[in-house]
């Protein structure tokens, strides 16, 4: 019952050792593409947010006096200051942006099956209040006595 042929002891605990290497690397290749997508994604992200808030502070409404593209180069230069590229940038009006940008992956396979993830952001300025009125609410005092301890 325990004799084995000549020749093939052993066999079987080889070829599932060398199968469970093979998911194990696989495995690890998933994740590592996992990762590198969703370390993309967030560097898309924050790239876009902080190029529309570039863009939206060389606005007219902050005192900007600058060339009419002002805006749109301070966000492709704050876009790739932060590893990405500016794919569109709009004023549609004055203190209000909106732009797309994109980050290439690290890892060339992820780079050819998913693409370079995207992120767009919009930023806009609200004009100060002109209403003179307080936002805030006074509470009126009361006229009851303080209560004593005792």
């Amino acid at each position: 019952m325990g004799a084995h042929p000549a020749g093939e002891s052993g066999g079987v605990a080889l070829l599932t050792l060398c199968g469970g290497l093979v998911l194990l690397t696989a495995g690890l290749l998933v994740l590592s593409a996992v990762t590198d997508v969703s370390v993309a994604s967030a560097r898309a992200r924050t790239a876009a947010d902080a190029a529309a808030l570039a863009a939206v502070s060389a606005t007219p409404l902050t005192g900007d006096t600058g060339a009419a593209g002002g805006g749109c180069d301070l966000a492709r230069d704050l876009a790739e200051a932060n590893g990405a590229s500016l794919a569109t940038c709009s004023v549609p009006v004055a203190g209000a942006v909106s732009v797309e940008v994109a980050v290439r992956p690290r890892n060339p396979l992820v780079r050819r099956l998913v693409g370079d993830p995207p992120a767009r952001a919009a930023a806009v300025l609200e004009p100060p209040r002109l209403d003179p009125t307080p936002t805030f609410r006074h509470r009126q005092a009361s006229n009851r006595p303080a209560a004593t301890p005792g």
